[in-house]
């Protein structure tokens, strides 16, 4: 083959390298946590459960307790055919059956008691690689509760003052169309507050993401109902309660929006419209129903040293390289 030729079809499978390489840097997916979209229940340690999940959990430490429970119970089955949709880092305990709806089960520990699949799943038990996979998944919370955290507010909360009254939350949204919150914790145990209520400022639409940032290490809501456009079916989707400092919660009363809270214990005695995300143990005396979380999901940070190119495009650009060095050496 001619020198001429030879160089000819270099250029050539260089631009084919070229279009790889563009095209596995765009199909790379991006890096950032799908814990927020596909999950409905996160649990960092144990899980205690007397109660319904609507979509998938994920439990770090085991499922105990004695009574029955139900996951995975607004699953459609046929959807969920050999997905696990209930992931147990250690085991499931001595109890009453646990109902599953649709999907399989997946444990790292043993399995001491009945498990009924309504959806035609299969147990996995005793899986060494359970607890890491359970692990990937809890190691999320933390990073989206400070991305939350660093977020600076811009809307304002009106409490009850010295006479019992509604807290007015007004959202005023900036150009990123997030409205951001700073709560006090105090407020769902003040006894002057009667009503939670969602006020809508300038900015506002149908996509606008509100982020309830709460404070403090201990958190009771035993006061007063959410009212208004925080109970819309709607608006729920793009509601996230970041309880960034909390390590108990203690819910008394029906809950509107998704909980994050990397590192709390928390107990619900009624039901939470939303998911759950806790760093800590769980325990389960209401329904936790959807929605999901339908909000922008926060950017990963990057690795160590800066953006780690896709494998993929690594081996692109590298071929990319040799060819052009095999080229530039026979001019």
């Amino acid at each position: 083959m001619s020198a001429r030729i030879a160089l000819a079809a270099a250029r050539t499978f260089c631009a084919a390298c070229f279009t790889l390489a563009l095209a596995a840097l765009f199909a790379a997916p991006a890096a950032a946590s799908v814990l927020l979209y596909d999950y409905n229940l996160v649990v960092g340690g144990d899980l205690v459960s007397t109660s319904n999940i609507r979509g998938k959990t994920v439990v770090g430490g085991s499922v105990t307790g004695a009574n029955s429970a139900d996951f995975a119970q607004g699953l459609n089955a046929a959807d969920n055919s050999g997905v696990v949709t209930l992931l147990v880092g250690g085991d499931i305990a001595t109890g009453n059956p646990l109902n599953i709806g649709a999907g399989d089960v997946r444990t790292g520990g043993s399995v001491s008691r009945i498990l009924n699949f309504n959806g035609g799943g299969t147990l996995t038990s005793g899986d060494p690689t359970a607890p890491a996979a359970a692990q990937s998944i809890i190691d999320q919370i933390a990073p989206a509760s400070d991305y939350y955290a660093g977020l600076t507010a811009d809307s304002s909360v009106s409490p009850a003052g010295t006479q019992p009254a509604a807290v007015k939350f007004t959202a005023t949204p900036g150009a990123d169309n997030v409205a951001v919150f700073e709560v006090d914790a105090a407020r769902f145990s003040d006894s002057k507050s009667q009503q939670y209520e969602l006020l809508f400022g300038a900015g506002v639409d149908a996509n606008t993401l509100f982020v309830f940032n709460v404070s403090g290490s201990s958190v009771t809501f035993n006061q007063g109902n959410f009212v208004g456009d925080f109970n819309n079916a709607s608006r729920r989707p793009n509601m996230i309660w970041n309880f960034y400092e909390a390590t108990t919660i203690d819910f008394d009363r029906m809950w509107n929006g998704t909980v994050l809270a990397p590192l709390a214990d928390l107990t619900i005695r009624n039901n939470v419209e939303g998911s759950v995300f806790v760093g800590g143990d769980f325990d389960q005396r209401g329904e936790v129903h959807f929605p999901l979380f339908a909000g922008p999901t926060p950017p990963s940070p990057p690795p160590p040293g800066g953006e780690v190119p896709e494998p993929a495009a690594m081996l692109v650009w590298a071929m990319l390289g040799v060819t052009l060095g095999g080229v530039l050496r026979r001019r």
